[in-house]
């Protein structure tokens, strides 16, 4: 990876931090508007994703378990599965 790569995916890591506390803050995800259901979900697989982007496979393994738990009922805990497992082959 380039360093200008790294450092873009570093901030965007960081906007979507920002973004996942900002909505956890505001309320419970269960009574926040649709739309800003999907940004908070969304924060937390652009957080993970650029994770395992940057190589940082123990802390997106931790974040795909969380999101999995989290987002339990719903589809996308299953990708977040599929990416906890990817993480776990690239440690070994």
């Amino acid at each position: 990876q380039t360093e200008e790569r790294r450092e873009l995916l570093q901030a965007a890591k960081w906007t979507f931090e920002r973004i996942r506390l900002d909505m956890n803050s505001l309320s419970d995800d269960n009574t926040l508007s649709p739309s800003r259901q999907r940004l908070l979900h969304n924060s937390y697989f652009g957080e993970a994703d650029i994770m395992y982007q940057l190589g940082d496979y123990e802390n997106a393994l931790s974040s795909y378990r969380n999101i999995a738990n989290r987002f339990m009922a719903e589809p996308e805990s299953l990708e977040a599965l599929t990416q906890a497992a990817s993480c776990l082959r690239k440690l070994g």
